[in-house]
This record gives structure tokens, C-alpha cells and sequence, in this order.
């Protein structure tokens, strides 16, 4: 059997573009060639960005979580839960970069963010410690810091999706992916330090 490509060459239609892959230049849509591995490499460095900003966060959440338990277990629950989501999403996000993923990404980072401010402003309505306001750490606000940047590049990913200005150099991309990886990787050391 043809690759999928040669067979949309045969029937004079451009091939199907995966979600979240996008065209560095005009000649890289001709369905007789597929597409550079450049092309591929960059269209996968912002939703690798975009996951390790959800990775740092979650794994601040599973490094509290025994604390959290330690207090009530329906606090331990909640990390654990954000926790993981924020892992499969990071997963999830990266293998398929999609708009209704980026979305429920960036709704469920406001939301984290809205129980945060809710526990450290107003304070929580249940718990050993209702009504009492949080006290905020370094870990805390590493945590939310990651969760606050993660759903604003999302909202504006997704307003962005189909007009996205051209691709910068494949080297550019990856310094700044790397850096940012480096310096969320150290956030999430010091918030668990």
C-alpha cells in the first residue's frame, strides 16, 4: 500500500496536515513531498514548551501532595488529582496539539489558579483550618506561577491557531524552548526546596 501522501499526489489533493504541524514555507504543502523533519521538529517545540511549564506544576503538586494528605485528605485528593491531570495533559498536549486540548488545558489551570487565590485570599470554606487564610510559599507560588504563564500562552495559542506569523529558525525555537525548560526546571527545584 502507497503512503497516504503519493496517494493524495495520484488524486491531485493536498495531503492532510496533523493537528499542530505547520507549514514552514509554501513548497513544504506540495503533497509529493512530505514534510522536513525541521518542519516537523519546530511545529513540536511550542507544545513542548507549553508542556513543561504544566510538568513543573505538577510536579510541585506531587511533591506537597503527602504534606496535603497529612492535613485532610480531600486536600491530599485534590493535589493528587491536579497532579496527575496536569501530567496527562502535559502527554496529551504534545503528542496531539490540538485546540480543545490547549482549551481544556488553559480552563483547567484557571481553575487551579482560582482555588488557589479563593485558599490564599478569602480562604477555604472547609478543612481543619475553615475560613483560615493560606499561608503562601515559595512553593505556591512557583506552582501557580507555571499554572498563571501556562494559561495565558494557551488562551493566546488557541486565539492564534490558523494565524500563527512565520516560523523563527528551528536553532532560535530551541534555545528558547531549552531555556525555558532549564529555568522551570530550577523554579521547580527552589518551590520544592
Amino acid at each position: 500500500m502507497q503512503p497516504r501522501w503519493q496517494l493524495s499526489a495520484i488524486r491531485r489533493t493536498p495531503a492532510r496536515r496533523p493537528a499542530g504541524v505547520l507549514a514552514v514555507d509554501s513548497s513544504d504543502r506540495t503533497p509529493s513531498r512530505a514534510p522536513s523533519w525541521t518542519a516537523v521538529a519546530a511545529s513540536r517545540l511550542e507544545p513542548i514548551g507549553l508542556a513543561a511549564l504544566s510538568l513543573g506544576a505538577a510536579a510541585i503538586h506531587f511533591g506537597v501532595e503527602s504534606e496535603h494528605f497529612g492535613e485532610d485528605v480531600r486536600f491530599g485528593l485534590f493535589f493528587a488529582i491536579v497532579g496527575w491531570l496536569e501530567a496527562l495533559w502535559a502527554v496529551a498536549f504534545v503528542l496531539r496539539p490540538a485546540r480543545w486540548i490547549a482549551a481544556l488545558g488553559a480552563l483547567g489551570n484557571v481553575a487551579t489558579v482560582a482555588v488557589w487565590v479563593w485558599a490564599h485570599i478569602v480562604g477555604l470554606p472547609f478543612g481543619p483550618d475553615a475560613g483560615m487564610v493560606e499561608k503562601t510559599t515559595t512553593t505556591d507560588l512557583m506552582a501557580t506561577l507555571f499554572e498563571t504563564l501556562l494559561a495565558i500562552w494557551l488562551v493566546a495559542w488557541v486565539a492564534l491557531a490558523g494565524r500563527r506569523p512565520a516560523q523563527a529558525s528551528v536553532a532560535a525555537s530551541s534555545a528558547v524552548i531549552a531555556i525555558l525548560i532549564a529555568v522551570i526546571a530550577i523554579g521547580t527545584t527552589i518551590g520544592l526546596s
